[in-house]
């Protein structure tokens, strides 16, 4: 419900029509409503936000040149959620470059002799085939 509480098609759709979702569930966990009855009431009810969501955007479409305000508003909200996936592609790529050496070396293919030890991950300190363990990276 806390997910709900910011979101600006919530105002329209009331807490006390959120609270039928939340009274059935706690009925199905207790043993005192059926699955259907939990069911039927999701599924109603997601059909209403879902609708509620539809007129707000319908609204906000139709009167963007009148309420620029409120449509950046919107759209500005749902640019944030998707941002947190930025840094993994940046700094991913020496991860991606150690475990790719790494499965290479374990998952090599040819008839000859096996070989574990892959010239990437030799390290001329050690010499051994181990990964190379960062501190950063762990």
């Amino acid at each position: 419900m806390r997910e709900l509480v910011g979101l600006s098609f919530f105002s329209s759709y009331s807490f006390k029509q959120w609270r039928v979702i939340c009274k059935p569930y706690g009925h199905w966990k207790q043993g005192q409503a059926t699955w259907e009855d939990y069911r039927d009431a999701v599924c109603h009810h997601r059909e209403k936000i879902c609708a509620a969501k539809a007129r707000l955007e319908f609204k906000l479409a139709s009167t963007v040149k009148d309420n620029i305000k409120g449509f950046l508003k919107y759209v500005n909200s749902k640019g944030r959620i998707r941002n947190n996936i930025g840094p993994l592609l940046d700094e991913g790529h020496r991860k991606a470059e150690t475990f790719n050496a790494f499965f290479t070396s374990v998952f090599n293919t040819d008839d000859g002799p096996w070989d574990p030890r892959s010239p990437v991950l030799e390290d001329g300190d050690r010499g051994d085939d181990k990964l190379p363990a960062h501190p950063e990276l762990v």
